[in-house]
């Protein structure tokens, strides 16, 4: 639309959305099949999705009040692995929408690491040991196989990307009682990452999307 001077007005290259450095630089951990020996590291815009004894404001559900998130949005990054700025990106979006208010908007973005990495600090849950930590070969002879759904790598072996998201997925959708109001989970990725959920979708046979009858109230991907 052009203004009043004929120019044509244009949408802003860049939006940025107050953020600290507690958001974006610290990590937390998923238990993958509930157990401490399977950790998948991830961000959050909202704190820690698990239950810390330390610090129980934390939390997503006690903190912000699990009714209150309406929409979770799991960000998967590309073959840089660089979570944090999808998480940024993200958040952005979030605020960003009109359909929901933006705190209402869980986002997350899961880090799949690879041995290159180092040593990394999980925040939350306290006491995570390195050696649980997911990662996953990101070398030859099949580059960046996360995002075909490769196995992670020892110590932590034998955990699939795919059923790593399978994991981040059901710990909302298996859990109305305490996400009493949550309308949906979006999962969304950019290039390796769009490969990954593109693939996943297709593949997963999560508990979330119910057994498949006919009449199962149950969701599938979109």
């Amino acid at each position: 639309r052009d203004g009043a001077d004929g120019a044509a007005r244009r949408q802003p290259r860049y939006v940025l959305f107050p953020s600290t450095p507690r958001v974006l630089g610290e990590m937390y951990g998923h238990f993958v099949r509930s157990s401490p020996s399977h950790v998948l590291a991830y961000y959050s815009n909202m704190g820690p999705i698990h239950a810390d004894p330390t610090d129980e404001k934390r939390v997503v559900g006690r903190r912000h009040g699990s009714s209150q998130i309406r929409v979770v949005v799991i960000a998967i990054h590309g073959s840089g692995r660089n979570a944090d700025d999808y998480l940024y990106s993200a958040a952005v979006a979030a605020k960003l929408q009109t359909q929901y208010p933006a705190g209402s908007v869980l986002v997350l973005a899961p880090r799949f690491l690879a041995r290159e990495d180092g040593d990394v600090y999980i925040s939350a849950p306290p006491d995570v040991a390195e050696g649980s930590v997911l990662r996953w070969n990101v070398t030859g002879p099949i580059i960046h196989g996360w995002r075909y759904g490769a196995d992670s790598l020892g110590p932590a072996d034998g955990v699939s990307s795919y059923e790593a998201v399978d994991s981040l997925v059901e710990h909302f959708a298996l859990d109305p009682a305490r996400y009493d109001r949550l309308d949906r989970i979006v999962v969304v990725g950019h290039s390796a990452g769009g490969q990954l959920v593109h693939r996943w979708a297709l593949l997963s046979g999560s508990a979330a999307w119910g057994d498949g009858d006919d009449d199962d109230d149950g969701a599938r991907p979109v």
